[in-house]
């Protein structure tokens, strides 16, 4: 008997030893009530939108909690007692009440995920230095004014969101986040960014538009790993040269600054799909535009551009172009070359012609020229067989080609004046 028992003994070891030893299921839940029934079971409780005005005090009994959703309710409190709940690795209190985040948030050694974005939190606890294997942090949109010394501490951040606080500046802390990948710095009224931002090259996206930003450091280029960089809405005034070495950058977006010229080093952005300097004071683009070979859209509108660079017609993969209120009066002849460009938007501009290239452009789907000097079009139109949307209204135009007339896919704009006028006599 005792040999037997000693047998099963053994052999239940090896299985520990082999597989690890047998744990609780676990059990997702959005109700309180279900989750009280089996609390040891319960590792992920979601409570997003329960109009909860306090913690609830049963969820410390839930000790294998891993994740917690407290998303959309109106708590104002967060207890000391969250510290109790060491298994936590996700704890998300968006959108609630919160004044106040307990010194007890340290004990949360586990955590990865915090988010108590959208409160009215004055004051980040040191204790948030403690907190070793955050990853993921948004405290967006409370009161903050600063950050303290410990929160540079966090070496495994990798997404970090301060946007809409009050800070007088990018708190310093933040620029010695070495293994920051995201950073949201949105609407803070932030006036510069500093020079140290260069320090945080694993960067992959940067935000800050919506700021007060004039000038942009030299320091910027030394973010060799950014993909997307987001400085629209401010009051920048120049790009500085460094901006060259970004060669993963892929979208880049700055419209709406101050922007008098762009520095021949943006031919150095070997990766760009999308380029957006509209709403700006730009006379002229340099030649260098057209090394962006795997450019997909460039918007331009809304600056003073007299002519187009025939090296734009180098931009091989464009698919997108807008050049809406500039000063052109005609696009080179280059712009034939552009064979995968299916928008054009060239509204209120001096237009007086446009090349027969333009016919090479096979798959146009949308062209807006209205409001220019346009008093033809060319023959070549007429090979745009899946252009779908044109207008023309506010133009000079005397005729319209029948062919260009019966395009295939073409749809009539009823409030198009000029069209209606020279072409419903050929329209089938």
């Amino acid at each position: 008997m005792n040999f037997s028992i000693a047998k099963r003994t053994k052999g239940l070891l090896l299985i520990i030893f082999l597989f690890g030893a047998p744990t609780l299921q676990a059990e997702s839940y959005n109700n309180l009530k279900q989750a009280v029934k089996n609390p040891l079971k319960v590792t992920r409780l979601n409570l997003k939108n329960k109009r909860f005005k306090k913690f609830p005090a049963v969820i410390f009994s839930f000790k294998n909690l891993v994740s917690l959703n407290l998303y959309w309710n109106q708590i104002k409190v967060l207890p000391e007692r969250i510290g109790e709940l060491e298994k936590l690795r996700s704890l998300n209190l968006h959108w609630n009440y919160i004044i106040k985040i307990p010194k007890s948030i340290g004990k949360l050694k586990k955590l990865r995920n915090f988010d108590i974005g959208y409160n009215k939190v004055r004051d980040i606890p040191k204790e948030i230095g403690l907190l070793q294997n955050l990853k993921k942090l948004n405290i967006s949109r409370n009161r903050l004014k600063k950050l303290p010394p410990e929160f540079s501490q966090l070496e495994n951040l990798k997404y970090l969101q301060i946007q809409k606080n009050y800070f007088p500046r990018l708190p310093f802390v933040v620029t010695k986040l070495k293994k920051l990948q995201s950073l949201n710095i949105r609407e803070s009224r932030l006036a510069e960014l500093p020079p140290e931002i260069g320090n945080l090259t694993n960067l992959k996206t940067l935000l800050a538009a919506d700021n007060r930003i004039v000038n942009i450091p030299k320091s910027l280029g030394s973010l060799i790993n950014l993909v997307q960089l987001e400085i629209y809405n401010n009051n920048i005034k120049e790009i500085p040269s460094s901006i060259g070495n970004l060669k993963n950058l892929k979208k880049f977006n700055a419209y709406n600054n101050q922007i008098t010229r762009l520095p021949t080093q943006i031919g150095g952005l070997a990766s760009i799909v999308k380029l957006s300097f509209s709403s700006n004071k730009l006379v002229q683009l340099p030649k260098e535009i057209g090394k962006l070979s795997n450019l997909k859209e460039l918007i331009l509108s809304g600056n003073k551009i007299a002519s187009l660079p025939n090296e734009i017609g180098n931009l091989k993969n464009l698919q997108v172009l807008r050049l809406s209120s500039n000063k052109l009066t005609t696009f080179p002849k280059a712009i034939g070359q552009l064979t995968k460009l299916y928008e054009i938007y060239a509204m209120d501009n001096l237009l007086q012609s446009i090349p027969q290239e333009v016919g090479k452009l096979t798959n146009m789907v949308e062209l807006m020229l209205d409001g220019n000097k346009l008093k033809t079009l060319p023959d070549s139109m007429k090979s745009l067989k899946k252009l779908k949307y044109m207008v023309i209204e506010g133009n000079p135009i005397r005729s319209i080609q029948r062919e260009v007339c019966n395009l295939p896919k073409l749809k009539i704009n009823k409030d198009d004046k000029i069209f209606l006028k020279y072409c419903h006599k050929y329209r089938r």
